[in-house]
């Protein structure tokens, strides 16, 4: 990787990793970010201002780093970016025995945050696009197509009303003793009518348990809860949200808060 000062390069190497493909490196908010797989210790994602490159995805106490490590070879990594997040679009991911298609990893550079979003399409080439004054993102797909990259306002296919699930990252609540949950699950947040709440117990997603007989009743409230209809036991918890979008009616999930947990004094053997 060399330096670039706008005007000219410098001669000698900045870092000795860079990316294989120009589509993965995005440039936003006064940094340029890219992929890079040079060899296995600096597989990841970088950002720098000019100086040496920073990754921001190597982190072992963040689930970011298994999807990472999930990346291929042969990848075909692009990405975009705003003044606020960094996006690439990293094609199927198998992670913890369970396979994603089209995955795109978010970065939040305000938050520090990272997020994990499939699309039903893969995603190959990001462009930045300006229609009635008004900026946004466009994007190529594999099979030749060009499409409104998160348009707001409608969330149907043809006719057909699209499914959402979204999962937490597994949580210890700080203490390595058995949880029991027996309260209820509360969720802020908007059109999530019909939504179905799982725990998904000590990081098995073959373990997944709706916690109540019923569904979540938000609807154009912003805050709502479902009873746990049984006792939940387990180190790890992690709570999953499905359903169906409904038109044009975004889904918004804000916050989830698990009020009943009470750490027991025996382990998991």
């Amino acid at each position: 990787m060399k330096r670039w000062n706008y005007s000219s390069a410098f001669p000698e190497s900045l870092v000795n990793i860079g990316a294989y493909s120009q589509e993965s490196i995005v440039e936003g908010g006064g940094l340029c970010a890219f992929y890079s797989d040079s060899n296995e210790d600096a597989k990841g994602f970088y950002v720098t201002n000019g100086g040496r490159p920073q990754c921001i995805s190597k982190d072992n106490n963040r689930p970011i780093t298994k999807w990472v490590n999930a990346i291929g070879a042969t990848a075909n990594v692009a990405g975009y970016a705003t003044d606020r997040v960094f996006g690439w679009s990293v094609g199927d991911l198998t992670v913890d025995g369970e396979s994603f298609t089209n995955v795109v990893l978010r970065y939040n550079r305000i938050l520090n945050q990272w997020s994990v979003r499939s699309y039903p399409t893969e995603l190959k080439v990001f462009a930045h696009y300006v229609a009635s004054k008004v900026g946004q993102i466009i994007v190529g797909d594999d099979d030749g197509n060009v499409w409104e990259y998160d348009k707001t306002g409608k969330y149907q296919d043809g006719s057909t009303d699209i499914l959402y699930r979204l999962r937490t990252q597994h949580d210890t609540f700080s203490y390595n003793q058995i949880k029991s949950m027996t309260d209820r699950v509360i969720v802020r947040g908007k059109n999530l009518a019909g939504a179905v709440v799982s725990i998904i117990k000590n990081e098995d997603i073959d373990t997944t348990d709706p916690v109540g007989g019923g569904a979540l009743s938000i609807w154009n409230k912003i805050l709502g809860w479902i009873g746990v209809s049984k006792k939940i036991e387990a180190t790890t918890m992690s709570v999953e949200i499905k359903g169906t979008g409904m038109n044009s009616d975004r889904v918004h999930v804000r916050e989830i808060e698990l009020p009943g947990i009470e750490v027991l004094q025996n382990y998991n053997g």
